[in-house]
């Protein structure tokens, strides 16, 4: 089974990285995975209670200087083969690295064609794919170049030079099988896109 780590970079939102910790713990995927949690508000230390072996938090003494160079310093803790973005502020049900799994072999990249755009909490349709449903390996990273220092499209950018550069897959979900809620307008904090 292909291994996974789940990149999460977080600071200073709390509610919603407890949506996401809890959106990794409850992933029905049997193979080896783990949750790297960058935290790049040096203002706050995050710990974890006990019983949480395969989550990982990094506090960062100093905020990166962007939102690209933040993900790139996460991806270097990761463990696994695989990596996979999963923002704070989004939501991943269960099946969400089982889908990624099932068509890993030969590919350096996987790429979901359909999601869910939610809106206060509510699903309000199905789109295509966005630059947060790709899945890499570590190696088609390193081809690309990681992330550039970039703010805003950083993660479209990297999904640019990654597809271009290295095998991969367009996977294609029914509806049932969406496994990503891209979720928009879920309170005061605003979403990292």
């Amino acid at each position: 089974l292909p291994s996974f780590s789940c990149i999460c970079v977080t600071g200073g939102r709390t509610s919603f990285l407890e949506e996401a910790i809890s959106c990794f713990v409850r992933q029905s995927y049997e193979g080896e995975s783990e949750l790297i949690i960058l935290n790049t508000c040096p203002e706050q230390q995050l710990e974890l209670g006990n019983g949480y072996d395969n989550v990982r938090i990094v506090n960062l003494r100093e905020r990166p200087k962007s939102l690209g160079d933040a993900r790139n310093i996460a991806i270097t803790f990761a463990q696994n083969d695989w990596c996979v973005t999963f923002d704070d502020d989004d939501i991943y049900l269960p099946n969400h690295l089982s889908n990624f799994a099932k068509h890993a072999d030969g590919n350096d990249w996987l790429w979901m064609t359909r999601q869910f755009y939610v809106v206060s909490w509510q699903i309000k349709s199905i789109v295509q794919g966005s630059a947060n449903v790709l899945a890499f390996t570590k190696a088609a990273w390193e081809t690309a170049g990681g992330y550039r220092s970039m703010n805003c499209g950083e993660d479209r950018d990297l999904v640019g030079r990654i597809t271009a550069q290295s095998k991969g897959k367009r996977i294609d979900l029914a509806d049932d099988e969406i496994s990503f809620l891209y979720a928009w307008g879920q309170g005061s904090v605003y979403h990292q896109s």
